[in-house]
């Protein structure tokens, strides 16, 4: 009878301390919007929970001050302590370094300013709110499971609570950490990774981002290739042109501008226009003929406005591999 005993009491701590990691991961994926968070929260938020929030359960069990305030208060420092560490503003003074938010500066020559010390205040105590939940939650499955009431008079809710808290938080915790192999993008929009490429330097204005969109859409129409929009708008923050035309095989078409509010929406890339890479896959002769045709097409909707870059952004000729194929 005692070995059970000791095997529930094991079960609702290894479930308590599950669940307080596995709830908190829950919240940030919801408030978040995407649950991509979820497996890099889950697997810090356990080592912050084994590492600092277990030992300092047991010194408060050891005490006998094992209540709700005692734990949400080590929940909150079992965060906040690593999270202080990671994010210190004097962790490298020697760098002088220079800093602003939002054009409010947060740190002068190496000096944190009193606004650059409420970021870091407010910023430290966002992600320990998360422990604080996480203590409660602790503090409420060994309750539950009256791992907090004298050991000889066991409640009729142990025995469950003591075996169904480890086996939902696994199973949630398991859920959270297929998520990036459940979602993970198998097309090949995310296989842009070749040997070399080359880039394509459009010296066109933002004003013709829509123009470009609508080339490069009916172009993979025309050569069956798979087309991706993901451009966006953050009013007051970012404009987002993000395309991307592939197959599996033959080329890979990239265009990736980023235009920031905090720096006028212009291009920081002085005298860049519009940058589209060609990455070269398996297929050596069909990527370099759909490259011509795309090259084409762009000289015959921007005449003289298609200039060639090398790896260190230097204007080059056209490529020679691709001189040969549109001459034919």
């Amino acid at each position: 009878m005692n070995r059970i005993a000791s095997t529930l009491r094991v079960l609702a701590h290894i479930g308590a301390l599950l669940a307080a990691v596995v709830v908190p991961t829950l919240i940030v994926s919801l408030l978040a919007g995407t649950v991509r968070l979820g497996p890099f929260v889950l697997r810090t938020g356990l080592a912050y929970a084994i590492l600092i929030g277990l030992p300092m359960y047991l010194v408060l069990r050891w005490k006998k001050c094992v209540n709700l305030v005692a734990c949400v208060l080590g929940g909150f420092t079992a965060v906040a302590l690593p999270i202080g560490f990671l994010t210190w503003p004097l962790r490298y003074p020697d760098l002088k370094s220079t800093a602003s938010i939002d054009g409010v500066a947060t740190m002068i020559d190496g000096v944190p300013t009193a606004a650059g010390w409420a970021f870091f205040a407010s910023g430290v105590a966002r992600f320990a709110v998360l422990g604080a939940i996480g203590g409660i939650v602790f503090w409420s499955v060994l309750k539950v499971a009256g791992e907090l009431t004298s050991p000889n008079r066991p409640t009729r809710q142990r025995p469950i609570v003591a075996v169904a808290s480890p086996l939902v938080a696994f199973l949630l915790a398991g859920a959270i950490l297929s998520v990036p192999k459940l979602t993970a993008d198998r097309s090949c929009h995310a296989n842009y990774m070749a040997n070399s490429h080359v880039s394509i330097d459009l010296q066109v204005d933002d004003g013709e981002w829509g123009a470009v969109t609508e080339l490069l859409r009916d172009y993979s129409a025309a050569h069956q290739l798979s087309f991706r929009d993901s451009s966006q708008v953050r009013p007051d923050v970012l404009r987002l042109l993000y395309l991307s035309v592939c197959d599996d095989s033959r080329i890979h078409l990239l265009v990736n501008e980023q235009r920031w509010a905090s720096d006028g929406y212009r291009n920081i890339l002085e005298g860049r226009g519009i940058g589209i890479y060609i990455y070269r896959p398996a297929d050596e002769r069909a990527w370099r003929e759909l490259a011509a045709d795309l090259i084409a097409d762009l000289q015959m909707r921007w005449p003289e406005a298609v200039r060639f870059r090398d790896g260190g952004g230097y204007v080059v000729p056209m490529p020679e591999e691709l001189a040969p194929v549109r001459s034919r």
